[in-house]
Order: C-alpha cells, then structure tokens, then sequence
C-alpha cells in the first residue's frame, strides 16, 4: 500500500485503501475571526499560542468546526502533514522551540510525576540516580514498587534526567533500563 500523504492528489494508479491516520494538532487562540480551513500561524515571536493569518503559516484552523472562530476564542491548529520533527505522544515542531528554562520546568514536572507514581521523592529519586549515573558499584533493584514501571518510560526518565542536571549519563547504561539503586 502507498504512503498517504495528505496535502497531495492521490495518484490514479495507485493502491490505497481506507486508512487511519494522525495529524498533530495545538490548542491556539485566535488573534482576529477566522475561517475552517483558513491557513494560519504564529506572528509574534516565542507565542507559541496566538494564531492569524500569515505569510508563512505552519496549519489550519480546524476544517471541522461548523462556523467561524471569533477573536480570542481557543480552538485546534492541525499543522500541515509531514511537518513536524518528532512524535512521541507529544510532538515536536521548529516553530514550537521551548527555551532552556521551559525544557527543564517539563523535565522536572516529568520526573517529580515518575517518583510519586514509585512512592518516593524527586530528590531521593535524583540522588539515586546521580550515583548510578557515576558510579559503578550501583546496582539493579527490581522490588515491587517498581514492576509497572515499564523500560520505555525508564529510558525516558534518563532523557529528561540529562536535560534537568545538564550531564551526560555513562555510556555503559543497560539496553532495559530497569530499576536502580546504589549498594555502596
């Protein structure tokens, strides 16, 4: 089957079928009336939130909704296909750059969520990664708390702990980023 690509006229010969698909979408705010449909961006540099018509526009207003957006009302961006640069749940976009402080504001949120989903603290968490991350007599620890604490979201955490301390962490770190905890 053929890729989708919407945006784009379907080639007669090709094979496609009924399909599914995702489109990124942002919450915005509308700087002047609107349109369904209407192409648009953002005109301020850093407001990643307010949206008009643009020479250079990143999506559309909602082609679903039944009527205008009015100023200042919120509603969804889809940007265009084949535009953003990342997908993990949450998507990433050249137009949405976070700024140092931002990044490290949701990289801490992120990791203060994991500690009081495993019942300890952002700080104990930190510690004991900190002595993983640099010391080799630390150790696996796979007790209970930690069983529905799947690798991916482990693998995640050593992302958003790099962001928050600035530090690289050991090349040596396992493939199945299970549990840690120091036995010194």
């Amino acid at each position: 089957m053929s890729e989708i690509k919407l945006g784009k006229l379907i080639n007669p010969n090709s094979n496609h079928e009924r399909d599914a698909i995702h489109i990124a979408v942002c919450p915005v705010v509308a700087a002047e009336d609107m349109n369904p449909g209407e192409h648009i961006g953002f005109f301020e540099p850093g407001n990643t939130e307010l949206v008009r018509v643009v020479p250079n526009p990143i999506g559309i207003v909602d082609p679903f909704l039944a009527g205008r957006v009015l100023a200042r009302q919120r509603f969804f961006m889809l940007l265009y296909p084949q535009t953003i640069t990342g997908l993990r749940h949450v998507w990433t976009h050249p137009a949405f750059a976070f700024t140092t402080d931002e990044k490290i504001a949701v990289a801490r949120k992120w990791i203060e969520d994991l500690a009081a989903d495993i019942k300890t603290s952002y700080e104990r968490l930190m510690e004991a990664a900190e002595q993983f991350a640099t010391d080799e007599r630390c150790t696996y620890d796979n007790s209970e708390r930690f069983k529905d604490v799947s690798n991916e979201r482990w693998e995640e955490f050593w992302t958003h702990y790099a962001i928050v301390t600035g530090k690289t962490v050991r090349d040596f770190l396992p493939y199945d980023f299970i549990p840690f905890a120091c036995s010194c």
